[in-house]
């Protein structure tokens, strides 16, 4: 990540980004392809990312 915050850089070396971002960074990814679903809970959890899926077949309630 460049010094702004928002730019990515491709790591030189393939080393993983060992910053810290702290525990409260959200991003909300929108599908409007069910197809693709999956691969969008399997490539944030390449980087240890947790990932939930929201479909129309569960409730807000949890």
């Amino acid at each position: 990540m460049d010094d702004d915050g928002q730019t990515l850089i491709a790591s030189p070396n393939g080393i993983a980004d060992d910053h810290e971002y702290g525990v409260d960074d959200q991003v909300i990814i929108y599908s409007a392809f069910p197809s693709s679903n999956q691969a969008l809970i399997d490539i944030p959890a390449l980087y240890d990312i947790t990932a939930v899926e929201l479909d129309r077949t569960m409730t807000l309630k949890k």
